[in-house]
């Protein structure tokens, strides 16, 4: 991942974590610095009726919106509440099936009261190979669209993604994280910020990250799943058994909806706190159990919390 070069402190901190080259400084001014390729790009507005297989997003500020319309064309439209440069516009380039959007022209500051906020409107029914965006201090919603792949990088703001994809990737310093759809691959990391799954369909795996932050998942994975938060309460109902399931937390209780029919190995501790279940587990050890006979392993490891299985 790119590095982050900023002055304010809240940036300076996520710049450590190399989330993205997009800056926000202390003179109230917001920037991605400079790309390749510069001279190819068009300030302004788009609309183009070429193939688009994938998007790719470089935003510092603001919101970015991307949606499906009724039209057979790809736009991108840019508001703001400052009147804009030509330099100072959205810059847009395609090539090669890839539609590439960027904050402003290459090495050049945008004025941070202008609230840039771009909508990017894919035709209906399309389902893109790539999907990317990464953003310093900027909300990314995504509504309606569907993707291979999925990745998305902020250093402070919202990652939403409502529709479909076969892999997608979250990482935010600061901000919620929400998905729905369907997914085979999901994973969530979030230094400070809640996490929401409401994953369809059959996935593979699942993997929540968060330092500070609430937990919620609903979801159907069969292989590996997990879930780790320093601080906050993991809520979370699957609708099959996967056969890797790891859930810890420092401090934050534990309620984990399985099917009635769930069979697995549990290796349940906790330093301080309960436990408690509902479906029929056998306690073998001080903080083993088993459920009918299956090779399935589930483990739950709290500091500070109950822990609690209920059945579906």
């Amino acid at each position: 991942m790119k590095k982050i070069n900023v002055i304010t402190a809240a940036v300076f901190a996520a710049a450590a974590m190399g989330l993205c080259s997009c800056s926000v400084g202390f003179m109230n001014t917001a920037s991605i610095g400079t790309y390749d390729n510069a001279d190819k790009y068009t300030a302004g507005d788009l609309e183009t009726t070429e193939k688009i297989e994938a998007v790719d997003i470089e935003w510092a500020s603001g919101k970015v919106d991307i949606t499906t319309g009724g039209s057979g064309s790809v736009t991108v439209k840019e508001t703001a509440k400052t009147e804009l440069s030509d330099k100072e516009k959205v810059h847009t380039w395609v090539n090669g099936g890839v539609l590439y959007v960027k904050f402003c022209k290459s090495g050049e500051k945008v004025d941070g009261d202008s609230d840039k906020r771009v909508e990017i409107t894919l035709p209906e029914g399309v389902v893109l190979d790539k999907l990317t965006a990464e953003a310093s201090s900027a909300d990314v919603k995504v509504n309606g669209v569907s993707a291979k792949t999925a990745s998305f990088e902020a250093s402070s703001g919202e990652l939403e993604y409502y529709g479909n994809a076969g892999s997608i990737d979250f990482e935010t310093s600061s901000g919620n994280i929400s998905f729905k759809g369907e997914a085979d691959s999901i994973s969530a990391e979030a230094s400070s910020g809640e996490v929401t799954i409401e994953q369809s369909g059959e996935g593979s795996s699942l993997s929540v990250e968060t330092s500070s932050g609430d937990i919620s998942v609903s979801a159907n994975i069969t292989g590996k799943f997990s879930t780790e938060s320093s601080s906050g309460e993991h809520i979370i109902k699957l609708g099959s058994t996967p056969s890797s399931t790891r859930i810890e937390s420092s401090s934050g209780d534990v309620k984990l909806t399985l099917p009635e029919s769930a069979e697995f190995n549990a290796t349940i501790d906790t330093s301080s706190g309960d436990v408690s279940y509902e479906l029929p587990m056998q306690k073998t050890g001080d903080n083993s159990y088993t459920c009918g006979s299956s090779n399935n392993e589930l483990g739950i490891e709290t500091s500070s919390g109950d822990v609690k299985i209920l059945k579906n």
